[in-house]
């Protein structure tokens, strides 16, 4: 699997001995300085975003993931749950074999904690390249297929009751925010609460 990344490399690597080249070439055909210029500036450009993707990678591959090193704190922060217990809920959920791909492979355990992870607050993926050492292809693969056998063994316990709550709650509330004097006549969402509990002090 070839990442985004690994793409934006070859071509900045690419676009870069392109403009050396002319560069080289240049000056002997009688190009004017200012024409010049303009092409250094993009060499430049170039060659900083050679250096920028080869650093990030160089970090991304030195780290590695070790749930161990967690202190309990950090992981009820990161993961909500204690380290001891992610390995338990691995063997419950029946996360079995790793997640394997021709680029890589991931063991169960580091399968549940990149969906915690990435469930316990929004992150980009290059957000997370070097908590797990792994790239950010790797990473949402890892997610979708461990969210795939979750769904797959026990997808029919889930219900919809929260879909039909808000089906029958919906209409009340655009109602009302529209009673208030609100512009909008369809708003049944607020920033601050959640779907179906909205509580305020006072």
């Amino acid at each position: 699997m070839v990442s985004i990344r690994g793409n934006a490399y070859g071509r900045w690597v690419r676009r870069r001995r392109a403009l050396a080249a002319r560069l080289i070439v240049m000056p002997n055909m009688g190009y004017l300085l200012d024409e010049l210029g303009v092409l250094l500036r993009a060499y430049r450009r170039a060659s900083k975003e050679v250096a920028l993707l080869r650093d990030r990678s160089m970090h991304v591959t030195a780290a590695s993931f070790n749930l161990k090193a967690f202190c309990s704190q950090e992981s009820l922060s990161f993961l909500r749950f204690l380290p001891n217990h992610i390995g338990q809920l691995a063997v419950l959920l029946q996360i079995d074999g790793p997640i394997s791909d021709p680029g890589y492979a991931v063991d169960p355990v580091e399968c549940l904690c990149i969906v915690l992870r990435r469930l316990a607050s929004p992150a980009r993926w290059s957000d997370l390249e070097g908590l797990f050492g792994r790239s950010r292809s790797a990473l949402c693969h890892s997610f979708l297929t461990t969210l795939e056998v979750i769904a797959h063994k026990w997808g029919k316990l889930l219900t919809d009751w929260r879909g039909d709550s808000m089906q029958e709650r919906a209409p009340l509330y655009a109602q009302r925010v529209k009673d208030v004097g609100a512009s909008l006549d369809r708003c049944a969402g607020f920033v601050d609460g959640t779907a179906l509990f909205v509580a305020r002090p006072g």
